[in-house]
């Protein structure tokens, strides 16, 4: 990735400088060349990645006042992305943040890198992070460099990692020798000019202006490369060329060559005659800037009304630049370009635009607090009801997705204030959000609540979007809810039907696929329909190769084995999906996703009798869910591994492991029961026992009848109170809860418990006994 790096024209000397930085020495492996403006330091890495390229793979990033720690990392995200290695760009996508550098810890080894960050005088301390983490991560690295090129010495490390350790090189640029001179200039120039030359030590951007300016010579104004830009060359210039510096002295970040012509008199050929002057460089493939010792002189030269008009067409380029580059997702390109264009004296109303925008792409790269700041600060820039209510809402959803419920209500409850009884799509958007809110907290009937209203205001508004999102939101509300119509028919399919044709004319793939994906574990759940399943699940495929997503591939190949192994007992091939899921998941540091796996993999290693290997991996997913699993899988992962020891005869292993997940265990009550119930069991405590699973039971069938996901529960107390009864020698009454759990199962085809059922329960049984006697 070298769409920052400066093409080179022209280079001489820096032998000893370049040997060190591209040699192949154990130590030292990060190297900071600190030195003026125009020294010719990013000449130097220039050189250096242009000795390196085919050899290791080149990462360029300019440095600019407005990074951060996390847009450096995003930038970073997008470079391992390139080598096959998407997991820093999938957690920050996700607003993983605080699994970023562990993941870059990971990553970065063994990819052969070497890393220039250019301009790092300008880093903020925030954004200084990142060199300090890069350290730390290369010091333990050793096929990876790291080039930090800067005015300044920077407090990313200490003399400790240059005496010590040996770690870090520093090196100060000075200008070149005479003898270099003479290469870098025809022989009577060099000449001509050794005293300047002199004078100004060999300064590398000076000699190459007057190597691009043979007729400029003064001896009395070559005391800087300032006064000389100012006397000597600018007034040489065309009022065409003129024009075009004040422009390109307006950007802090490459542009394109349009973006440098801000009328038709500007031909190719000014641009052409501007960089054969070295007055601008070309960046990239197809990017120019001006060289910030430069700019600084052109910058000063407009009038404020001829400022004024160059500023208006100078944002408006870098808007444009911003939305092309976030139709390709390239995020930070985009927030490069926002934060650009808000480094220039832009009206209130445009400087609102561009902090919301800034924030839309800085949120996208998952950097929700620094997001939330630029919201915050448009905020303070407008009374405008909607817009506030837009901000606080905007605020309010990365929160949500991140279960912080409380702190997205705030923004929510905000925004409607700010909103008041203004009509406004917002209202929408502001009910959905309400609504996914409270499907986090499981109160589905408030969430259908809101998620119809929200779909009501779309629907009057005409917002295809809006309804597309409502519907899908909807849909998985009613599904876990079990919500029917007034036929009895199930108002998930309706919704995710919907959502599907309101899809499908926005032609977005990506959300088509998750939808038919999310649609067909609604159909199984709900009504057992199988065929169903599978017509969403095939239709899915296509757009989900499409979309090119790994979350969503791996979502898709979760959902295949989960219902391989529920619809047809098809063992065998739903552990391939899950393992194919668990790789992606690890490729993308998906952390749910790989649990999620391992639980499907783990069910499918019980079914086939491999108890201690289900136990292990049932366990083990236990642990990384915690107590916050999607859907509770975390508490299910528990109490499945607590059978799998059972089923060992272990009863010390059971309590020690339910033991320590006892807060997992607490999050849902049935497991408690159930838990404690074969506690009492193995205790000798019978009557406690049973009840014990006989509240289980009244829990289960208590739920909503509606949701018929429920019956896995309610098969699943009465199964383990059947083996319960067994091993108490209670035959009869065992049978016929063994009949009420396969009856429970069959209402929705649940073929994965039905077809183990007597295998499961009498390993469970044997295990049971076998605690009994040694008791």
């Amino acid at each position: 990735m070298l769409s920052d790096e400066p093409q080179l024209t022209t280079f001489v000397g820096r032998r000893v400088e370049l040997d060190a930085i591209t040699g192949e020495s154990e130590k030292p492996r990060v190297f900071v060349i600190h030195g003026v403006a125009g020294i010719g330091k990013s000449s130097l890495g220039a050189k250096a990645t242009e000795l390196l390229r085919g050899k290791r793979n080149l990462f360029w990033r300019q440095v600019r006042r407005w990074d951060t720690h996390l847009s450096i990392l995003a930038s970073l995200g997008d470079f391992l992305a390139a080598l096959g290695k998407p997991g820093l760009r999938s957690v920050l996508a996700r607003s993983a943040v605080d699994r970023a550098a562990q993941v870059l810890r990971e990553d970065l080894p063994g990819t052969l890198s070497f890393l220039v960050m250019d301009d790092a005088h300008e880093a903020s301390p925030d954004a200084l992070a990142s060199l300090r983490l890069l350290k730390e991560i290369i010091a333990d690295t050793p096929d990876v460099r790291l080039l930090v090129l800067t005015r300044e010495t920077l407090p990313f490390y200490d003399r400790r990692d240059v005496v010590v350790r040996g770690l870090v090189h520093e090196t100060e640029l000075r200008g070149l020798q005479p003898e270099e001179v003479e290469v870098f200039l025809p022989p009577e120039r060099a000449r001509a000019t050794f005293d300047i030359v002199r004078q100004v030590g060999g300064h590398p951007l000076f000699l190459e202006l007057v190597r691009a300016s043979p007729d400029a010579l003064p001896a009395k104004a070559l005391r800087d490369v300032r006064r000389f830009v100012e006397e000597e060359i600018y007034r040489k210039l065309s009022d065409q060329e003129r024009r075009m510096m004040k422009v390109a002295a307006l950007y802090r970040v490459p542009v394109p060559h349009g973006a440098l012509v801000p009328d038709e008199t500007l031909k190719a050929d000014v641009l052409l005659s501007l960089t054969e002057r070295s007055l601008i460089r070309p960046v990239g493939e197809d990017g120019y800037e001006v060289h910030e010792a430069v700019r600084e002189v052109f910058a000063a030269m407009s009038t404020p009304g001829e400022r004024q008009v160059l500023v208006e067409f100078a944002v408006s380029q870098l808007r444009g630049l911003a939305a092309e580059s976030w139709a390709r997702e390239n995020f930070v390109g985009s927030a490069r370009y926002l934060a650009n264009a808000l480094q220039m004296p832009v009206s209130t109303a445009a400087r609102l635009s561009l902090l919301e925008s800034l924030g839309d792409a800085i949120e996208r790269m998952g950097d929700d607090e620094a997001a939330a700041t630029a919201y915050r600060e448009a905020m303070e820039l407008t009374e405008n009801r909607e817009v506030l209510a837009r901000l606080h809402r905007k605020i309010a959803d990365p929160s949500a997705t991140r279960g912080e419920f409380a702190n997205a209500t705030r923004e929510i409850d905000a925004g409607f204030m700010a909103l008041g009884d203004t009509p406004s799509v917002e209202r929408g958007w502001l009910h959905l959000a309400r609504s996914r809110v409270a499907h986090g907290y499981n109160q589905f009937e408030e969430a259908q609540r809101d998620g119809e209203a929200a779909l009501r205001i779309f629907q009057q508004i005409g917002d295809m979007s809006g309804q597309a999102d409502a519907c899908a939101e909807l849909g998985w509300i009613t599904g876990h809810s079990g919500a029917s119509d007034s036929q009895g028919l199930p108002l998930s399919e309706q919704y995710f039907t919907e959502a599907l044709r309101l899809v499908e004319a926005l032609a977005d793939a990506r959300l088509a696929g998750r939808l038919h994906v999310l649609a067909a574990e609604r159909a199984y759940f709900q009504t057992g329909d199988v065929a169903r399943l599978w017509q969403h699940l095939d239709a899915a495929e296509p757009l989900v190769r499409r979309a090119g997503d790994p979350i969503l591939s791996r979502q898709l190949l979760t959902t295949r084995a989960q219902l391989k192994f529920y619809s047809s007992a098809d063992f065998d091939s739903a552990i391939a999906d899950a393992t194919e899921a668990l790789g992606l998941a690890k490729q993308v540091r998906d952390s749910e996703g790989m649990s999620l796996a391992k639980y499907w993999l783990a069910q499918c290693s019980r079914a086939k009798g491999a108890i201690a290997e289900a136990r292990r991996g049932f366990a083990e997913v236990a642990k990384e869910l915690g107590v916050s699993g999607a859907r509770y899988y975390g508490s299910f992962a528990t109490g499945y591994a607590g059978e799998c020891f059972l089923m060992e005869g272990d009863a010390a292993g059971y309590r020690r492991f339910i033991a320590d997940r006892r807060e997992a265990v607490g999050e849902y009550h049935l497991w408690t029961v159930v838990l404690e119930g074969f506690n009492f069991l193995i205790g000798g405590r019978d009557a406690d026992a049973e009840s014990r699973f006989r509240e289980a039971i009244r829990f289960a069938e208590g739920q909503s009848a509606k949701a018929t996901l429920f019956k896995l529960d309610v098969g699943l107390v009465h199964f383990y109170y059947a083996a319960a009864l067994r091993t108490l020698g209670r035959e009869r009454e065992a049978s016929g809860e063994m009949d009420r759990a396969l009856e429970a199962w069959r209402a929705y085809n649940n073929q994965g418990f039905l077809v183990t059922a007597a295998s499961r329960v009498e390993r469970l049984v044997d295990g049971l006994r076998k605690i009994l006697k040694k008791r």
